[in-house]
């Protein structure tokens, strides 16, 4: 399949160029592809331990511990 090339000056036009050359059907498929592998994406990495993450070169999880109702009225010594 050719590459295309689109100048974007205003998103309605694009979208009525893509929609006009490709038909309803594949733009709608397309899109629906494209979200969902999105999504697979954002899930695959939120599966992964640090040590993973590290070795892939993403960032690292934020560490929450658990806090106790009595550190909120009491700090702890």
């Amino acid at each position: 399949m050719g590459k295309i090339q689109l100048v974007i000056e205003d998103v309605d036009d694009v979208i009525e160029q893509v929609y006009r050359r490709f038909g309803v059907r594949r733009v709608i498929r397309s899109l629906l592809r494209a979200m969902t592998r999105r999504r697979h994406y954002n899930n695959a990495l939120a599966n992964l331990s640090d040590r993973m993450l590290r070795d892939v070169g993403m960032p690292l999880k934020e560490k929450r511990f658990p806090v106790h109702p009595l550190d909120v009225i009491l700090p702890p010594f």
